[in-house]
């Protein structure tokens, strides 16, 4: 602990051992909530856990879900076999109410799968056809995206997460190799593009990017981000980026040991600007403040993504799991199985779940002391209400819950103690404790918080989301049009499911918020010429004198990749 962060909270800097006492008895110790940057005297104020979106969990590759989970209790809540000739399965990406893998099949064709992840079941698929490599699914809001390349092309795929239609695809240089999931961050994504060098800034909500960086990245890599920087392994050095412009900041050298970076790897950044990576074997921290390398692990075999949770690496070195400290490079305990670990790294607030061929294990994360297994083996993920799901390596995706549901009432007992609810009582199911109109079992159908009666924060209770206008509860804007659910019932009156109620090209929310047309008629000075056409060629679409001047002659370029508005192929 800094001894100013110690200062400014009344902890002691000359006394060692506070920092794993928890003062505000949150059940966060003073060491965990100086390293996630929250108040160790306010209860209220603790590491907030979220869903396992992408690359290693977060932007920050850390793979860290800072929840207190007891394995022991952990039973198989459901099991989809329904995937046929599995060769390959990536890390599941998972959100509230759905899971992603990709899938390569024994014929070696890419598929894309999106299950429920309350019940198991298939909820759409996406045949890649020809494409030769695609990345692990990362979900950002409403959609998922998918990185793919083969010997003519490569595109960011955006997909629909709920009807699985693909949104757009913004094409990149020629890239015929093995992809990492890209890094979603403040509605854009960061992934490699040209061909075979650069990172470029994505933009989710339409086809193009924002920037691209030329800098020779590693082959593979997936580049940690917080909210100033973009941290990229490169052929020179750790490339520190500027998120916002895509410009180089500055370049921290390799240690000298390290000739190769090797490939498919990601950097992990804490909140201290302090990068950590697993390179061509070797284990390397760089002090982006300082601009320097901190200390290098060179003479190992570490494999596959580390893991980080406040000051401590967890990483796969010759088959064993191995806790590293940060500060350092020490090694502070090792564990070996019988068979060697092949998985992701899930790590929690006091456990360290790993996975061989044939078993998932949990390791205690002080002493590396195996405290339970299960049968099965895979890819490895975990939701913010602590629910583990894993890719297994024979073709399956199952999710593992506390205790399934010990009471019975058809709700799991880790959303029931996500939510504050008594997973030992049954009649908690009929109780609506949000005054939404909806039971608390209903809501965990739904996907919906039991505490909140208005879950996307939208204007539109849950209840009439679902019972009157069969919006979706858990999107702010379920056409995605730019108007809130709410603002379209209650105050424009639009169709809250139909993005352009006029159908004259324009939508309904750019009509209410830029060009202050009617969104219920599609002309709307009366001049019988529409909106879209009024727009598109910059006269009024709101006084019936300014029409839009005839036309001679035109040009319609398609080498941005983008169709202009209203084509189609």
């Amino acid at each position: 602990l800094h001894d100013g962060w110690e200062v400014l909270h009344g902890l002691n800097p000359i006394q060692p051992g506070d920092d794993v006492n928890d003062i505000d008895a949150d059940g966060y110790t003073n060491r965990e909530e100086f390293f996630a940057g929250t108040d160790p005297l306010n209860s209220g104020l603790r590491p907030v856990s979220s869903a396992w979106s992408m690359h290693q969990g977060n932007a920050a590759h850390t793979g860290y879900v800072p929840l207190d989970v007891d394995p022991a209790r952990y039973e198989e809540i459901w099991t989809n076999a329904s995937i046929a000739g599995v060769k390959e399965i990536s890390v599941p990406t998972v959100t509230d109410t759905r899971v992603s893998v990709l899938v390569e099949d024994i014929s070696n064709k890419l598929y894309l799968f999106t299950l429920d992840s309350l019940t198991g079941t298939t909820r759409w698929s996406n045949d890649f056809a020809d494409i030769e490599f695609a990345s692990a699914p990362t979900s950002s809001g409403d959609a998922i995206f998918v990185q793919t390349g083969d010997d003519t092309a490569g595109a960011m795929h955006k997909f629909d997460a709920e009807t699985g239609d693909e949104v757009f695809a913004t094409p990149y240089a020629f890239r015929r190799m093995p992809l990492l999931a890209p890094t979603a961050f403040d509605g854009n994504l960061y992934a490699f593009d040209g061909d075979d060098t650069g990172i470029a800034s994505y933009r989710t909500s339409s086809a193009g990017t924002d920037w691209f960086n030329p800098i020779p990245v590693g082959v593979g890599w997936a580049a940690a981000i917080d909210f100033s920087s973009i941290y990229a392994m490169s052929a020179q050095g750790l490339a520190v980026i500027d998120r916002m412009s895509g410009a180089t900041s500055f370049v921290v050298g390799h240690p000298g040991e390290l000739t190769n970076i090797g490939a498919l790897n990601s950097t992990i950044v804490n909140r201290f600007g302090e990068v950590f990576v697993v390179a061509n074997g070797q284990m390397i921290a760089y002090d982006t403040a300082r601009r320097t390398v901190t200390w290098n692990l060179s003479d190992s075999n570490f494999e596959r993504f580390a893991s980080y949770a406040a000051g401590t690496l967890f990483a796969i070195e010759s088959g064993a799991v191995v806790a590293i400290d940060s500060r350092d490079g020490s090694l502070l305990w090792r564990w070996t199985g019988i068979n060697p670990v092949q998985s992701s790294i899930v790590v929690s607030l006091h456990n360290v779940f790993v996975s061989t061929y044939s078993r998932v294990i949990a390791l205690d994360r002080r002493t590396g002391e195996e405290v339970w297994s299960m049968p099965v083996g895979g890819e490895l993920a975990m939701d913010a209400a602590g629910t583990l799901f894993v890719s297994r390596y024979d073709g399956k995706v199952s999710s593992y819950g506390q205790s399934a549901d010990r009471d019975g009432d058809g709700m799991p007992d880790g959303w029931e103690e996500f939510y504050g609810l008594n997973a030992d009582d049954p009649g908690d199911a009929t109780v609506d404790g949000d005054g939404d109109g909806i039971s608390n079992l209903d809501e965990f159908r739904a996907g919906t918080s039991p505490n909140d009666s208005d879950t996307d924060g939208d204007g539109l209770s849950d209840d009439a989301e679902l019972q009157t206008y069969q919006t979706d509860p858990n999107l702010f804007d379920s056409d995605s049009d730019g108007l809130s659910d709410g603002v379209e019932v209650n105050s424009v009156f639009t169709d809250p499911l139909n993005p352009d109620t006029d159908a004259d090209r324009i939508s309904d929310g750019d009509e209410v918020n830029i060009h202050a047309t009617d969104p219920f008629v599609p002309d709307s000075d009366g001049d019988g010429i529409g909106d879209f056409e009024e727009v598109q060629t910059g006269s009024d679409p709101l006084d019936g004198s300014s029409t839009p001047p005839f036309r001679t002659w035109m040009i319609e370029s398609f080498e941005s990749g983008d169709l202009p508005s209203g084509w189609s192929v």
